[in-house]
């Protein structure tokens, strides 16, 4: 049923672990209207808009788990993949192809107005039109390299949000007082106010992590939250200094493990 693709589509979205859809209740004021006709097409508005805001799925062309997941997105805040302010390094837009009255598709956003949260160009992503979208005939969208020549890769997905697609909803909603980013210069390094989960750092102390997780060494030279079982071992060795290891092969380099922390091997007598 349409109710059923529906739900399907939510239970995707929410793998990213921050975001819930329940149903309406008596008294809620903010809240997504799903409906559709036999016409009107697939649409949402971007982000909250305050009160009650409709998502239209037409009946006979829209409720599909990916068409869904697509317009929930925009709901949740996300542009389409192929607006971000460095599109042009990535697709080429044959703007004399474009359907009359539908180019508002396909323009061209500013970083303030679509934040891409410091990932890179996703073609996988579900906000990403197919190359055909809206087309007078041939492609509206080409694919290209990074010197300029078009390429066939694949984009326009409908089967669901893709990796990346929700890992930005994570980062999106995950901070109760601003948006995380995947980059140094935004908020990527836990800190207290905002906590990482699992396998994420860069941290400092385990109060950087989320709920019982430990600020610990990981593979990459970095302080990553981990649980508090996985306190050095031999795939994820710990460096000098570090308590948890029960052998010298839970130790980083030339390390022994002595009383369960990680130290300098002794010095070879003369």
């Amino acid at each position: 049923s349409h109710q059923n693709t529906i739900r399907s589509s939510m239970d995707m979205i929410e793998k990213s672990g921050v975001v819930q859809f329940v149903p309406w209740v008596d008294g809620d004021t903010d809240y997504l209207w799903i409906y559709g006709e036999s016409t009107g097409g697939c649409w949402s508005y971007i982000g909250r808009t305050g009160g009650w805001q409709t998502v239209h799925l037409q009946t006979n062309g829209c409720v599909y788990v990916g068409i869904v997941a697509h317009e929930l997105m925009h709901a949740l805040g996300f542009w389409h993949e192929h607006t971000r302010a460095d599109r042009d390094e990535y697709v080429i837009i044959n703007e004399d192809r474009i359907s009359p009255g539908t180019s508002n598709n396909f323009n061209k956003r500013t970083v303030a107005e679509a934040d891409d949260l410091g990932f890179s160009y996703d073609y996988g992503s579900v906000m990403h039109y197919r190359k055909t979208a809206f087309s007078t005939g041939g492609n509206t969208i080409d694919t290209i390299d990074e010197d300029g020549k078009i390429t066939n890769q694949v984009v326009g997905q409908r089967n669901g949000p893709s990796a990346v697609d929700i890992r930005q909803i994570t980062f999106l909603y995950m901070c109760p007082n601003y948006v995380r980013k995947s980059v140094p210069d935004g908020k990527y390094f836990c800190n207290n106010d905002c906590p990482c989960w699992e396998g994420k750092g860069d941290c400092d102390s385990d109060s950087q992590c989320q709920g019982d997780l430990v600020c610990e060494y990981g593979n990459n030279d970095n302080e990553v939250c981990r649980k508090p079982t996985e306190r050095c071992s031999v795939a994820k060795p710990c460096p000098e200094g570090l308590e948890g290891c029960t052998t010298d092969n839970d130790c980083i380099g030339d390390s022994v493990c002595n009383n369960n922390v990680c130290t300098a091997a002794p010095t070879p007598a003369p």
